[in-house]
């Protein structure tokens, strides 16, 4: 109370604040809420993507036609991002910190040698590698003239370490190197392995 002239009046009061309190907490819920139905959400359709194709198969036939076609989205979504540059980095990083570590064991590939010349071989052979984006490999191709030997000996085989990209010719999904250098029309045994 305030004194003034004798006499006592009361102070002006302040009008009372508004309490924001429970407007906050409703947000916080509403944004709780929409976190969790994003979440949920997600998670139903990455099962519903996920669905083995028995169980799929017995859905009916509009929902496997979306299913169906959101899976292609889906991997046609994959191929465009593996071929952009955050995914070519963090592949490269791996594999220059994982020094090979990360890469998967080396298959077999398959063969095909065909003459292309009196002296010439041509080689072509098919990567098996998995799918890992870490995976390198190198080719270690072999051969030797399959001649007659001495008997109790044998022809040694020639060697040659391939690299796929600096060594190797591409064509489609197969890679193609040359062996040079045989004896004239001379029969040749060839053999090819994998190696990290």
């Amino acid at each position: 109370a305030i004194l003034a002239h004798g006499r006592c009046t009361p102070a002006a009061q302040s009008p009372p604040r508004p309490n924001h309190s429970g407007g906050r907490r409703a947000s916080a819920m509403s944004v709780r809420l929409a976190a969790y139905g994003a979440y949920g959400l997600s998670f139903a359709i990455s099962a519903f993507l996920l669905l083995p194709k028995s169980v799929a198969g017995m859905l009916p036939k509009p929902v496997r036609d979306l299913r169906h076609r959101l899976v292609g989205q889906c991997r046609r979504a994959g191929e465009l991002s593996a071929k952009g540059p955050f995914f070519r980095i963090a592949v490269w990083l791996g594999r220059k910190l994982g020094r090979g570590y990360l890469a998967s064991a080396p298959r077999a590939p398959s063969l095909k040698a065909k003459a292309a010349g009196a002296e010439d071989v041509l080689v072509t052979f098919g990567p098996a590698g998995p799918w890992n984006p870490f995976h390198e490999e190198d080719y270690i191709l072999s051969w030797r003239e399959a001649a007659v030997a001495p008997e109790g000996s044998e022809v040694a085989w020639r060697t040659k370490r391939l690299d796929a990209a600096s060594d190797c010719e591409r064509v489609g999904g197969r890679l193609r190197a040359a062996i040079d250098g045989l004896r004239e029309a001379s029969p040749v045994e060839v053999r090819i392995a994998a190696a990290n």
